[in-house]
């Protein structure tokens, strides 16, 4: 008995795997493998699936990224004739229930993968309808491939592909016609064998296949084997099944024939698919037309005699004596057949003579370009002639356009009436719209509804609820509920539901529930399920352990800022794990975790902050940590508070964390960006056009100004802690034989152990008055903020002056604050924009953009706004928030450079991937107007969303202007 195997490998698109390496990952996988390589000996892959299905083959899907091309490949396990003659007799095969044949090598043949197709399930849950399609679609491929000499000889569900509308493709054939008997196996798919297979070892034949067909369709329908596990004693000894009561009688009369035991009694396929073709097999909702698409399948699509039955001709000869349901029932018909074109043609029809189907038909072929010029201001006006005949779909459809503003001004209020009116005439879509527009209890009415009747993202959002009421209140009911729930929305392809389902049955199914969670990452791009993977590659569980692919996946993630990867991403880059060690860029996705109340990166940025001896700082962080119960946040911080009185007296007056221009911490926390997921920030977006000045110079005070001390703090721990790190030592000689520098070093360390508070207090001094940069700094902070000697302005500008003077960047840029806001000393702009220059020439990204606010603004520098858009572009182009938001706005308006709408966008982009909600509201204007992109309210909205989070006031003004919930 052969058995499943699955390989999978996956590596970055753009990098070639030698195929030495490739087979040395793969077999520590799997014992059976091959590899397919280019003439290059050089293949680019993503992944690679074997099946072990085949007794003289192995069944591979490759993907190959250059060729963007996905191959179904057989392998030949004995070279017995060139698969490149046996391929030969499949290059004039063109039929669409059969796979189509791309080329061969020596042992190896090529098929075209299916697009949009799956194999059929082993025990597939179909309607009677879609039974008949594949039924009739398989008779039809056998046909083609007996008429043409070539036998199947391992037909089952397997070989089956289908898609959602019940299409199919069959594969695994002319794999055994050519092969001698004594190099024959037995089968894997024992249950679908002829007897003359199982006890005569003959060789496959189209009467062996007929049999098979007999069998695939007994299972297919009465969804269960006719022959009991004891196959050869079943089929020796008993015969045929007994009537099945799921089977109608004429079908499974039809299978007796089949199952005759003499080869030559058993009708051919040509005959079974007349049989099919003219008598039908009595299922319940069968339709005549599928049978007649058959009939033609080969025949052009705009042939309307040629692919629908009687009742369809009369539809025609009563449509064109102008009855317009007739003209729609035409048209509905050559939909079905994809001919999108005669479809419109006939819709547009019976829109013309006020046909209230024709009119919301016709608009959805508009809407989407199909079959006729895209137009969507005028499908709104078909849209609207639909609902005032009450039309219930076309209700529908003018209510969705008016919430989503397509082809009309968004005008939630309004739809909110028209989808209402829907859905009591019964069209079940309008719940979830309208569990989007409402709020509070009727919400959660609306969504219920939504979820009962079947709509996938309703039942994900459901579902995600009931699971966590569920586990908060034990209830295994509620969370067997929800987690059927979420099965249904994986199963309808819904990108969250793959990644909670995939999360779900992680644990007892890892292969599929991982499965899952790549499909939502690669297919829908939700972080989460990136930033698993990632995980998966670091720690070697369901991938081979490979740094770099996990680095690329926690990039990916920490991108679309998701809370864990921003953390996982900076110890990436601070370590070199995967990447190149790039300490100031660590630092920026470190501070950003900790904006999102990631615990460890809280934790470790307040250890980075006591390393420098600021306490106040770390104090904050490590507190925050330890309110996120994390352990060693709690231990730690319970050992800072005993000590504080001693370390940090003016604790109260300490700088303001991180979180300070972030209020609302949740917008970013991993449970509220798995439910609400925002779009990809890969765009820019306006800033406030009509309000420029006012907003923007309101937002300067009150934010920048207040997040000095953070966005200080993390430069100063990026550049001297680094510093002080490399050169520390724990030397304890006496200091009258020590350089300035050892000094300095020897004094902090007995600062922070507190062994020799006074001593160490003293050698900094003499380290800084002997002119080491570093001890100055260190002292002209102490003395700002009072820790270990008295609070003193005017020696902390001594000190800091001196550092700065010889060209210490920190310094500089403190000294810039004080004198500004004369904190600790006299107010002085003209000396603070010395000091800020200085730090701008230093490349301090923040000096520049204080430059540029003080050149718009004209405080301490005569006002400029061409010197502001120049050290606003520096200072973006290094990566600040604020400079990408206020050069941005600058480049929309045209003030200080030329106008440009695109490049805009370009910044504001780079702005909101920071979080920053002005630039999220500025985004969402820019998609909902179409300035310098394509319209898209849809994601306009979720901009709102995630700005109106943040605080941003435009935004929640906006949201409610639309009537809709923040």
């Amino acid at each position: 008995m052969y058995q499943y195997e699955i390989i999978r490998s996956l590596f970055f698109s753009d990098v070639f795997i030698e195929s030495r390496i490739l087979k040395e990952i793969i077999s520590k996988f799997s014992k059976s493998f091959n590899i397919v390589m280019n003439s290059n000996k050089d293949f680019m892959m993503e992944t690679v699936t074997t099946f072990r299905a085949l007794p003289t083959a192995k069944k591979q899907w490759i993907r190959d990224k250059q060729a963007k091309k996905d191959f179904l490949v057989y392998t030949l396990n004995e070279i017995i004739h060139s698969a490149s003659i046996l391929g030969e007799s499949f290059s004039h095969l063109n039929h669409p229930c059969l796979l189509k044949y791309s080329h061969s090598t020596s042992n190896q043949i090529f098929f075209r993968y299916p697009t949009n197709m799956v194999q059929l399930n082993r025990s597939p849950d179909l309607d009677q309808t879609a039974q008949l399609k594949i039924i009739i679609g398989l008779a039809c491929a056998l046909n083609e491939l007996h008429k043409n000499n070539i036998v199947h000889g391992n037909l089952s569900f397997s070989s089956v592909f289908v898609n959602n509308k019940g299409k199919i493709q069959l594969s695994d054939f002319g794999l055994f016609g050519n092969i001698p008997n004594h190099n024959l196996n037995h089968s894997f798919h024992l249950r679908f064998q002829a007897p003359e297979l199982q006890f005569e070892a003959q060789q496959p034949t189209s009467k062996s296949d007929v049999y098979s067909f007999g069998v695939f369709v007994y299972k297919l329908v009465a969804n269960e084997n006719p022959f009991n596990r004891n196959i050869r004693n079943s089929v020796l000894e008993r015969g045929p099944p007994i009537h099945n009561g799921k089977i109608p009688e004429k079908l499974m009369s039809f299978i007796l024939l089949c199952f005759q035991k003499v080869p030559k009694l058993r009708p051919s396929m040509e005959e079974i698919t007349k049989f099919l073709m003219e008598d039908g097999m009595d299922l319940p909702k069968a339709s005549n037309r599928i049978i007649e698409k058959y009939k033609k399948i080969v025949v052009p699509k705009n042939i309307l005699y040629s692919i629908i039955d009687k009742r369809a001709k009369e539809y025609q000869k009563k449509a064109d004596k102008g009855e317009g349901p007739a003209m729609v029932r035409c048209g509905d018909l050559y939909l079905e057949e994809e001919d999108l074109e005669n479809a419109a043609k006939y819709y547009q029809m019976a829109a013309n003579i006020g046909n209230r189907d024709g009119f919301w038909k016709i608009g959805n072929l508009l809407e989407q370009g199909k079959g006729v010029r895209q137009n969507k201001t005028e499908a709104f006006r078909y849209y609207e002639k639909a609902s005032r005949l009450d039309a219930p779909n076309g209700l529908y459809h003018h209510g969705r356009v008016l919430r989503l503003g397509i082809g009309c001004q968004c005008d939630s209020k309004l739809a909110l009436g028209y989808l209402q009116r829907a859905a009591k005439a019964g069209v079940n879509d309008s719940y979830y719209l309208l569990s989007e527009i409402v709020s509070g209890k009727e919400k959660e009415e609306y969504l219920k509804q939504a979820s009962d009747s079947g709509n996938p993202q309703a039942q994900y959002k459901v579902g995600i609820k009931m699971f966590n009421e569920g586990k908060k209140e034990s209830n295994n009911v509620k969370i067997n509920e929800a987690i059927k729930l979420l099965h249904n929305s994986a199963k309808a392809n819904i990108g969250e539901g793959l990644l909670e389902y995939g999360k779900f049955i992680f644990q007892g199914k890892p292969e599929k529930g991982f499965d899952m969670i790549y499909k939502a990452a690669h297919e829908h791009n939700i972080p989460e399920a990136a930033y698993l993977i990632g995980e998966q590659y670091l720690n070697g569980q369901m991938l081979p352990k490979n740094e770099e692919a996990a680095a690329k996946y926690f990039r990916i993630a920490a991108k679309k800022r998701y809370p864990e990867a921003l953390y996982r991403f900076a110890v990436c880059l601070e370590s070199g794990i995967g990447t190149e060690v790039k300490h100031l860029k660590a630092a920026r996705y470190l501070s950003m975790a900790a904006q999102a109340n990631v615990s460890a990166a809280l934790f470790l940025m307040g250890q980075k902050y006591l390393e420098k001896n600021q306490h106040d700082i770390a104090l904050n962080y490590i507190k925050q940590a330890a309110d996120l119960k994390l352990p060693e946040a709690v231990q730690k911080y319970a050992e800072l508070t005993m000590t504080s009185s001693n370390t940090n007296p003016l604790l109260t007056s300490a700088p303001l964390s991180l979180n300070a221009f972030h209020t609302n911490a949740n917008m970013n926390s991993a449970s509220a960006y798995s439910t609400n997921p925002r779009p990809n920030l890969n765009i820019a977006a306006p800033s406030y056009t009509s309000n420029y000045n006012s907003n923007f110079n309101s937002n300067y005070n009150s934010n920048f100004s207040s997040n000095y001390n953070s966005n200080f703090s993390s430069n100063y721990n990026s550049n001297f802690n680094n510093n002080l790190n490399s050169n520390f030592t724990s030397n304890t000689t006496k200091n009258d034989n020590q350089s300035a520098e050892s000094q300095f070093l020897l004094g902090r360390k007995l600062l922070n152990n507190g062994t020799d508070e006074k001593q160490g207090l003293e050698l900094i001094k003499s380290a800084a008055d002997n002119g080491d940069i570093l001890a100055m700094h260190e002292l002209g902070t102490m003395y700002f903020y009072g820790n270990h000697v008295p609070q003193s302005g005017e020696y902390s500008l001594y000190y800091l002056r001196n550092a700065a003077d010889r060209n210490h960047v920190e310094s500089a840029l403190m000294l810039y604050q004080m004198l500004k806001d004369g904190r600790g000393t006299q107010k002085n702009l003209q000396l603070a924009i010395h000091y800020c220059k200085k730090a701008a020439s230093l490349n301090n990204n923040q000096a520049m953009f204080e430059l540029g606010a003080a050149y718009q603004q004209g405080v301490g520098v005569v006002q400029n706004i061409n010197e502001a858009a120049k050290y606003y572009k520096l200072s973006a182009d290094l990566g600040n928030q604020f400079a990408q938001y206020s050069f941005g706005a600058c480049l929309e308006l045209g003030a200080g450079t030329t106008k440009s709408l695109q490049e805009a966008l370009r910044y504001y982009s780079a702005s909101a991937q920071q979080n920053m909600p002005q630039s999220q509201y500025a985004v969402g204007r820019f998609l909902e107007r179409g300035l310098g992109i394509n319209e898209n309210r849809e994601d306009a909205i979720l901009y709102y969303r995630a700005s109106a989070q943040g605080g941003c006031q435009d935004a929640i003004q906006r949201l409610q202007e639309l009537h809709l919930v923040i």
